[in-house]
């Protein structure tokens, strides 16, 4: 209060840079760039998650026992872990938007031939699924490459999370195709892959790496992007000295070695360990209960449906408390908050009372997926916080990489408990237990300055 007895101005908002404004996001460039890449990660998990769906009537066809199960679950993410660090380079020697479509087209193709390498010979199928990991392990790093160049600050939140909202996206599309799975399951790979290649044609057409190299994009809108990405840089550099606070290290292994992106990486593995015992088991786990193969897609969609709305609806809100003078680094934390104690009470809740029918424990995966939807606005944004445009791609890469562990080691950790105690509430214990880790770590050492510019 001032001593007129009205609300002194907000330091923070007061003197506020133009390009710092809200500016009408509807129908603009950056939108249309960023639904491109949403449908790029729609293709990206529905490719990666038809095989948990497909797997139940392809074991029954090619007599594969819970061990090969795991061997083709898991297969995918050994490729997945090769390329994420090689994509910041891929990215500054092609371009990014040209490795994606590469990318893209390798997984699809993949996809396609799927069950052809599964009539072959297992080892062929294993293959198969490496190659695709190969493609798919560039799709996040390159996204964030282009997101770094195209989302104002005060725009991020929300549009990483409109892109990264394909990911539930997908997931709900390879559920929905269990009907088509119980019935050909080998169609569920030709029609996504297609997809693939259809959107490849698209972006090479309208995909390009930052704003003003775009066609049709008004010089209103690329001067915007670029002095709010200007601005954020200027705004944190003056906040450091302000707080005496040092400077972020600004060659790339330094960084990686501070306690900053440490909480990002930590955060990454604990929440990709809950994700991807979701994605490969749910459909395994609802079939425990109870749900026939038929009913398995309709009752998995409804956990992502929640995690999409939870994902973009935060989002907004989150950018609208930054706007109004909420720090970055507390909206990061609070978002990792959310996302991570959330899930906790749902995952406690399946281990002191586990479900015996379909529909409750569809509720309760509700309450995990749904409330974890706020991580793309915590850990996941985080990363372009502090890597600024310059490194985007090298930092996701890593820190995708450390926390693709859990698709492999996950995995084979649902399918040792399934096989030697069939005990759902032991894969439930350790999601709920690294939940806690993850914030605790988040919460003392997230920071959200950039260290830009980067040495290369």
């Amino acid at each position: 209060m001032g001593a007129d007895g009205k609300h002194s101005p907000n330091p923070r908002t007061q003197h506020a840079h133009p390009a710092t404004e809200a500016r009408p996001l509807w129908g603009t460039a950056r939108l249309h760039t960023i639904l491109l890449l949403c449908v790029c990660n729609v293709i990206c998990y529905a490719d990666r998650v038809n095989i948990g769906v497909a797997i139940i009537p392809m074991a029954l066809e090619l007599d594969m026992d819970k061990t090969m199960e795991t061997l083709v679950l898991s297969s995918f993410f050994w490729g997945y872990l090769v390329t994420q660090t090689m994509a910041g380079a891929l990215c500054r020697k092609y371009g990014a938007s040209n490795v994606l479509i590469g990318a893209v087209m390798v997984w699809s193709v993949m996809t396609i031939v799927t069950p052809a390498a599964a009539h072959q010979s297992m080892p062929v199928l294993i293959a198969t699924r490496v190659i695709m990991g190969l493609g798919e392990g560039l799709s996040q790093p390159v996204i964030h490459q282009l997101l770094s160049a195209w989302a104002p600050p005060t725009e991020r939140s929300r549009l990483v999370a409109i892109a990264s909202a394909g990911q539930p996206l997908g997931t709900v599309a390879a559920m929905m195709s269990s009907p088509i799975a119980a019935r050909h399951w080998p169609s569920v790979f030709h029609y996504f892959g297609m997809a693939g290649v259809v959107w490849c044609v698209v972006a090479a057409q309208r995909l390009r790496d930052k704003p003003r190299v775009t066609d049709g994009v008004s010089e209103a809108e690329v001067e915007y992007i670029e002095q709010s990405l200007a601005a954020q840089q200027s705004a944190m550099t003056s906040r450091k000295a302000e707080l005496s606070l040092p400077p972020l290290p600004t060659a790339i292994g330094p960084l990686l070695m501070t306690k900053h992106f440490a909480a990002i990486y930590i955060a990454h593995f604990c929440a990709n360990w809950s994700i991807y015992i979701v994605i490969s088991w749910v459909p395994t786990y609802l079939s425990s209960l109870g749900a026939s193969l038929d009913s398995v897609g309709g009752f998995a969609v409804v956990p992502y449906i929640c995690y999409w709305v939870v994902d973009v609806g935060w989002a907004h809100y989150l950018d609208r408390l930054i706007m109004k003078g909420t720090s970055i680094r507390r909206a990061r934390i609070l978002s990792q908050a959310v996302c991570t104690i959330g899930p906790s009470f749902a995952l406690a809740w399946m281990i002191v009372y586990p479900p015996r029918t379909p529909h409750v424990a569809i509720l309760l995966l509700c309450w995990v997926l749904g409330t974890n939807g706020t991580a793309h606005s915590g850990y996941w944004a985080n990363i372009i916080d502090i890597a600024g445009e310059g490194r985007s791609a090298d930092l996701l890469g890593i820190s995708n990489t450390i926390a693709t562990v859990p698709g492999i080691v996950g995995n084979l950790w649902v399918g040792f408990v399934l096989a030697t105690y069939n005990s759902w509430e032991m894969v439930w214990m350790s999601a709920l237990i690294l939940n806690l880790v993850s914030i605790f770590v988040f919460r003392s050492w997230c920071r959200a300055g950039a260290s830009t510019p980067v040495a290369l």
